[in-house]
C-alpha cells in the first residue's frame, strides 16, 4: 500500500516501523495526505479488534411492533435513524429497515437482566428484549428523551445512578417495547470510544 500511494506522489515521513505482537499494530508507517494532515497506514495484529473478520456481511436484529407508524417516529425521529429500506407487501404486510453504526449486541443471563431492570425501572417488566441508546452524558440523557417524547416515547421513570456506575433513563415506545438511555462513568466511556475506533464498520 505504501508503495502505491508513493507511486501516486504521497509522502512518506520516515521508514515502516516495526511494532509488537501485542502492540496496537504490528507495523505502521505515516504519510502527508494531499489536504496536509498526517494519517498512518497500520498493519493490525491478528488478536487485534479491527483484524476479525465476520462471517456476514449485515446483522438485523429484528422486533415484531403493533404499530409500526409509532415505532418509526420513535427510531426515525427521536433517535434520528435513517431508514435504507420500507416495503408493503401485496397483502398489506409492513416493514421498515434503519441503518445504524455503531452498535453493539449485548446478551444477559436471567439474573442480570432481573438486576437492570430492577434497577433502572425500579420494577421486573417481563420482557426479554430491549433497545439500549448510550450517549455522552446525563446532559445527553435529558435532550435526547425530551427529543423522544416529542415523537411519543414516554418516560418510565427519572434518571438513576445504578449499580454498575451509569446514569439510566428507562422510556417505552408503547406495547411491551423498552427503552434505556444510558451514559458510561468517563473512564469507561473512554475506553468504550478507543474500542469502537479500532473495530471494522
Amino acid at each position: 500500500m505504501r508503495a502505491e500511494l508513493e507511486s501516486s506522489g504521497v509522502e512518506f515521513l520516515g521508514d515502516v516501523h516495526d511494532g509488537l505482537a501485542d502492540s496496537w499494530g504490528t507495523s505502521w508507517s505515516h504519510f502527508r495526505a494531499p489536504d496536509g494532515q498526517i494519517y498512518v497506514l497500520i498493519s493490525r495484529p491478528s488478536r487485534h479488534p479491527a483484524a476479525a473478520v465476520r462471517a456476514f456481511d449485515e446483522l438485523r436484529i429484528c422486533s415484531r411492533v403493533d404499530d409500526l407508524d409509532e415505532a418509526v417516529r420513535a427510531y426515525r425521529d427521536g433517535l434520528g435513524m435513517p431508514i435504507v429500506d420500507e416495503w408493503i407487501h401485496p397483502g398489506g404486510q409492513r416493514g421498515v429497515l434503519f441503518g445504524v453504526a455503531p452498535s453493539a449486541i449485548e446478551l444477559f443471563d436471567g439474573p442480570q437482566w432481573d438486576l437492570v431492570d430492577g434497577s433502572e425501572a425500579g420494577q421486573l417488566t417481563g420482557t426479554d428484549h430491549a433497545v439500549r441508546v448510550e450517549v455522552r452524558d446525563r446532559a445527553g440523557i435529558t435532550a435526547l428523551a425530551e427529543r423522544l417524547e416529542a415523537s411519543g416515547v414516554a418516560r418510565v421513570g427519572e434518571i438513576v445512578h445504578t449499580p454498575w456506575d451509569q446514569d439510566c433513563l428507562r422510556m417505552s415506545g408503547g406495547g411491551n417495547r423498552q427503552l434505556t438511555l444510558f451514559a458510561l462513568p468517563e473512564d469507561e466511556r473512554r475506553v468504550r470510544e478507543d474500542a469502537r475506533a479500532r473495530l471494522p464498520y
